[in-house]
């Protein structure tokens, strides 16, 4: 999942996907 985020913060349409995830 470490991943996921670090990819989620440098790009924000990851950053939503991950969000959604998170939450």
């Amino acid at each position: 999942m470490s991943e996921v985020i670090v990819i989620g913060h440098r790009n924000p349409d990851t950053d939503s996907a991950c969000a959604a995830w998170s939450y």
